[in-house]
């Protein structure tokens, strides 16, 4: 009951972040979360970091009486626990439960701020960092297009990801969404005697687009190869200052994407490079 008490004499805190700002600190705070996931054992000083780092993140965006935040808030308050300790396993996968509810929570409100900044400001370009996360969330979520594809009224024949190429097709009608200046195979000075083409070119945000798709004696390896070489060559081009690689590995026929992501995701001679492997299951 005190606690209760506690908190209805709190003062309501209103926004304070435009849905640009807490998009991106929010976005860090995902990717963080992430990383704090897919490390074993959980580390709890580490988890309850960000857990308050977040939750704070969420009231400068929302308010404090917002949805998100009373969502956020209440994982993990409810449900029964053992009378005896039940041992370090259980809270280790107990904390892992209430993070994956956080992440996804979290991931809810980035889209919604997402929308919110496209609202209040329309037809604008895109600064850098918006138009690499925008890049960042097609990639991730094409495997999600790319199956309702197949999913047509009536007797319509299904429209099917078969190759790159369909890849590139589809993805450059996706940018399209976002962008208004999106150059297709653009060419690049040449390197070690070869000169080749990005297969696309966003001039006003400086940000080029790799495109891969994994198949049959093409996995995780010459991937790897392939997309060192390409990140080589297309350092030298003025106007791409960020290079996106994506990989559509439908198949999962790379073992290890987020050993690739991790390998070549850096900062290659002032050139940002971001690896991203889609679906990961």
């Amino acid at each position: 009951m005190a606690r209760a008490n506690n908190r209805a004499n709190q003062k309501t805190i209103l926004p304070s972040l435009s849905p640009k700002d807490a998009t991106a600190l929010l976005r860090r705070q995902y990717d963080k979360g992430k990383k704090v996931l897919d490390t074993a054992p959980f580390q709890f000083p580490d988890y309850n970091g960000w857990q308050n780092t977040t939750q704070e993140f969420l009231i400068k965006a929302f308010g404090s009486e917002s949805g998100n935040v009373k969502e956020f808030r209440s994982v993990g308050q409810f449900g029964s626990i053992p009378y005896d300790d039940p041992g370090p396993d259980y809270w280790q996968q107990r904390t892992a439960n209430c993070l994956t509810d956080e992440l996804q929570i979290l991931n809810s409100a980035i889209e919604q701020l997402e929308a919110q900044a496209q609202i209040e400001s329309p037809g604008l370009e895109k600064d850098s960092s918006d138009a690499l996360a925008t890049i960042e969330n097609v990639c991730i979520k094409f495997h999600r297009v790319a199956r309702q594809l197949r999913k047509r009224h009536g007797d319509r024949q299904n429209l099917e990801i078969k190759d790159e190429y369909d890849v590139q097709d589809l993805i450059h009608s996706l940018l399209w969404l976002f962008f208004n200046n999106i150059v297709p195979e653009e060419a690049t000075p040449g390197y070690a005697g070869k000169s080749s083409r990005i297969d696309f070119l966003l001039k006003a945000e400086s940000i080029g687009l790799e495109v891969k798709m994994t198949r049959s004696g093409l996995s995780g390896k010459e991937i790897g190869t392939q997309l060192i070489e390409d990140i080589a060559r297309y350092r030298k081009h003025p106007d791409c200052k960020t290079l996106v690689c994506f990989v559509y590995d439908p198949e999962e026929l790379i073992s290890n994407p987020k050993g690739l992501e991790d390998d070549l995701s850096r900062e290659d001679n002032g050139m940002l490079v971001k690896v991203i492997v889609a679906p990961k299951y």
